[in-house]
């Protein structure tokens, strides 16, 4: 069962890696962000709100489980690396994450039900500082800042004529963790740990749809605000002098912006299909701090290209780029971020039970000569996605064998 073995060795993959992302900017708060495409759509320049003319797996417009006729499960990996500059100096750190997974089950004609799993905001930064002061000593910092915001969903669908409708209860649950450790090189001064730690949940909506006219397909989008529960709390810990550790506890509210977006796709040929999308994030609406500076918008645009049979290049193959607003300032500077991608299938027989696909992304975020610092990264995602595991098992799909008739009926046979 060859495919079998490729779903396990993704499924360990999934849970052996760390879940953290990097930015010069996560100080400012969730600079990144998962936009809820799989990974078809994100070799097209994470585009992929209007795509009904495939099976599609997207988190963020429900409508598009219209789309999807049979019993389906998708997921990705992500690996990478982050290089962060200034006009210095830079360091790259090592990045992966799990940014998806979904499943999704027809119950009747035209109606869909499904789960799904999106780590939508998330991020992870690793800093450390070799420095000295002149009265107490040499000391070495390390700042941690990691964390992220999750969103399980629970989706239906509902196909009515051309139309697509659907609508998603988002559960939202996740930390943001600082931590701050000071280690003195002289052993009679006490290191210390501070830790700011704020755990969240809440509840969010979302609903879509789709249509097509003639060549063109439309979607959109709409999510709405979530105040989230958050408990808040600060410790700072005495190394070898636990006497004055100290520890306090309060709650608050954390806002999570309401969300809109809407897509065009067209088939040019019947090879070639374009989409661009446009998603607006209301960010001003909330409470966060250094992430409402202002609404963002963000454009991405992408071409996939389908092969005949007969065509040289035989490899479904996907391109595309998007630009991207962020809510926060530095260095009284807006940061704007922008990536190019590629993605293809890769061929790899799975016995009709599924597709594996692979696409990059190269970006960068921020500017040094506006921001002083710049993130330059680099994406490469694996997705895997099923076709059919359970309406029709692989058992009852082959040839079956036609039984005899017993010779003591033979009289019967004509």
């Amino acid at each position: 069962m060859f495919f079998r073995k490729i779903i396990i060795c993704l499924l360990f993959c999934c849970l052996a890696i760390p879940l953290f992302a990097a930015s010069m900017f996560s100080p400012n708060g969730f600079v990144e962000e998962h936009f809820g495409s799989d990974n078809f759509g994100s070799g097209m320049g994470f585009t992929g709100i209007s795509s009904i003319f495939r099976k599609n797996f997207s988190i963020i417009n429900p409508a598009l489980l219209t789309t999807v006729n049979k019993a389906n499960f998708s997921t990705q990996i992500d690996f990478g690396y982050t290089i962060f500059k200034d006009s210095h100096e830079s360091y790259t750190n090592k990045v992966s994450s799990i940014p998806y997974a979904a499943m999704y089950v027809p119950v009747a004609k035209g109606t869909i039900i499904g789960i799904s799993y999106l780590e939508k905001y998330f991020f992870g930064l690793d800093t450390a500082l070799d420095s000295s002061a002149s009265i107490i000593g040499d000391y070495f910092v390390t700042d941690q800042k990691f964390g992220s915001l999750n969103q399980l969903g629970f989706a239906l669908a509902k196909r009515i004529g051309v139309f697509g409708l659907g609508i998603n209860m988002n559960y939202i649950f996740g930390n943001r963790t600082e931590d701050l450790l000071v280690d003195y090189s002289d052993g009679d001064l006490i290191d210390t740990r501070e830790i700011k730690e704020h755990l969240m949940d809440g509840v969010n909506f979302s609903a879509g749809f789709t249509f097509p006219y003639k060549a063109f397909s439309f979607g959109g989008f709409i999510q709405t605000k979530a105040v989230l529960h958050s408990v808040d709390i600060y410790k700072i810990e005495y190394y070898n002098n636990s006497n004055y550790d100290y520890e306090s506890s309060k709650t608050s509210k954390y806002d999570i912006p309401m969300q809109m977006g809407f897509g065009t796709g067209i088939e040019m040929t019947d090879f070639l299909y374009a989409e661009t999308n446009l998603r607006y994030t209301f960010w001003k609406k909330t409470n966060v701090p250094k992430m409402n500076d202002r609404n963002t918008s963000m454009i991405s645009l992408g071409i996939s290209y389908t092969p005949k049979k007969d065509f040289f290049w035989k490899i479904p193959t996907r391109i595309g780029g998007y630009y991207r607003q962020l809510s926060g300032k530095y260095n009284d500077n807006y940061i704007n971020e922008m990536a190019i991608t590629a993605g293809f299938d890769i061929p790899i027989m799975l016995l009709n039970q599924g597709r594996l696909s692979m696409s990059v992304a190269y970006g960068a975020r921020g500017s040094i000569d506006k921001n002083i610092y710049q993130d330059d990264f680099f994406r490469v995602s694996f997705g895997f996605s099923s076709t059919d595991w359970w309406r029709n098992p692989k058992e009852f799909k082959k040839d079956k064998e036609i039984p005899k008739l017993d010779p003591k009926y033979k009289e019967y046979w004509n």
